[in-house]
């Protein structure tokens, strides 16, 4: 070695002083967890997966055993029990003036002149109120007789063939029969059963009556005068 270089290299080493701080960063440094790339293989990640999901369902089930045991637990809502009223027995001067007897179908029934009646001829109108749907049904128009009362026709508002209809003449009165056919239904709402005739003045309408007959229901009554419409 040249004697140049060997002076150099002894005048460097003598100028060199040790960082005691560098030293000890790089041991902390060493220190360390190094990153392994295995850690983040297909297969581990596949079970790291598992095993959260397996926790979070294990937890799902500890929590929700509880709640669903509570539920089962507590009693359910009873339905109301509904009550079917009993038809009144209104008085002669009201449209209805039937008695009734209790049952599962209620029956109301409003009876009125048509309002296109004059002295000479008149319609009986009888408008049923069901409730709800029934499959037997009578309903009765007796018109009285008098002098100048005849017979001129009848209909109804609903399919005339679910009706057997008849129409017979008695002593006081000529008797208008709708009854409903075996395997016949009638639903609930309003409908209207007609009875038409020729009159005299003498003859009011008033003294006609009318009876509806349902299981568990009958309801009678008198016809009255056409509602007077306002001019």
């Amino acid at each position: 070695m040249a004697d140049w270089l060997r002076v150099a290299l002894k005048a460097e080493a003598e100028s060199h002083l040790p960082s005691r701080e560098r030293m000890h960063a790089r041991i902390v440094a060493n220190r360390r967890p190094r990153w392994d790339w295995r850690d983040w293989r297909p297969e581990r990640l596949r079970l790291t997966m598992v095993a959260a999901v397996a926790a979070s369902v294990t937890a799902v089930v500890t929590l929700g055993i509880p709640y669903v045991a509570k539920l089962l637990a507590t009693p359910s809502p009873t339905a109301p029990a509904i009550a079917v009223p009993m038809t009144a027995s209104p008085s002669r001067g009201s449209s209805e003036t039937a008695t009734a007897t209790p049952g599962p179908v209620l029956v109301s029934a409003e009876a009125r002149l048509d309002p296109h009646s004059n002295p000479y001829w008149a319609q009986n109108n009888l408008v049923v109120t069901l409730v709800q749907s029934v499959t037997e049904l009578r309903v009765e128009i007796r018109v009285a007789r008098g002098e100048g009362v005849e017979v001129t026709g009848a209909w109804v508002g609903l399919p005339a063939e679910d009706f057997a209809e008849t129409r017979t003449t008695l002593p006081d009165a000529f008797l208008f029969v709708w009854e409903l056919k075996p395997g016949r239904k009638v639903w609930a709402g309003k409908w209207t059963f007609a009875a038409q005739y020729n009159r005299t003045q003498a003859h009011t309408g008033t003294e006609d009556t009318y009876t509806v007959t349902t299981p568990g229901a009958t309801v009678r009554g008198h016809f009255r005068r056409p509602i007077k419409k306002s001019p």
